[in-house]
């Protein structure tokens, strides 16, 4: 066995919090352990890489450099946070945490050292969009009519619209106060009788989500 070796123990290591559910703000953290396995005392390092599409908006909280005796084990603590806004292309992508553990001889004059390393991966959430309907209420409309919903993503929207019936032209709605989207529709484009409101928004990686809502038109 060579002085200075290090093992980096790959049983011991583990997530805490939601690594392959990150939202944006969301902290994480990855534990490992470092044993010293040597007959002589090392002082070591963390050394670490992000890649994959997420390396751009991550922060790392690296633990201190520090030293093990023979024998000795040390668990080792490394932050993972996602970046503070609405990442809208983010949603759904992979990150690659790169980790290399380099023990270096505590006498410099021995030139003994050694490096061992992992790769972790971590996550975002992938869910789409969240649609309530506030009006109309199912029932008879006439006249100009008032289509409001509120609409949500965690990682941004790229598109909220309303269509009449399954046929009907696809048009924007205006983006107001707290999550509201309205519109208004002339129910005079329509023929008197039921039809189905629907609202579609869509977030940045087009995951889809319709809601409907049923009136008949009276006019």
């Amino acid at each position: 066995m060579q002085a200075g070796q290090l093992e980096v123990s790959l049983g011991n290591y583990s997530w805490t919090g939601n690594y392959d559910q990150l939202l944006p703000g969301d902290e994480v953290f990855y534990n490992l352990q470092v044993k010293n396995i040597s007959t002589l005392p090392f002082d070591f390092q963390v050394l670490t890489e992000l890649a994959g599409d997420l390396a751009d908006v991550v922060e790392l909280d690296l633990p201190a450099n520090n030293s093990l005796s023979p024998g000795m084990s040390k668990n080792i603590t490394i932050g993972v946070k996602l970046i503070e806004g609405l990442h809208a292309d983010k949603e759904g992508k992979t990150g690659e945490l790169r980790i290399a553990v380099k023990a270096n001889q505590q006498d410099t004059s021995a030139g003994f050292n050694d490096e061992k390393g992992t790769t972790a991966t971590f996550s975002t959430e992938n869910e789409s969009p969240g649609v309530s309907i506030i009006l109309p209420v199912s029932g008879d409309v006439s006249g100009n009519v008032q289509i409001k919903a509120t609409v949500s993503d965690n990682f941004g929207l790229s598109s909220v619209r309303y269509y009449i019936d399954t046929a009907g032209s696809k048009l924007n709605m205006s983006e107001g106060p707290t999550g509201t989207y309205s519109a208004n529709w002339d129910t005079s484009s329509v023929s008197n009788g039921p039809h189905t409101i629907y609202i579609e928004a869509v977030d940045g990686i087009n995951n889809i989500t319709n809601k409907a809502v049923s009136v008949t038109v009276n006019n």
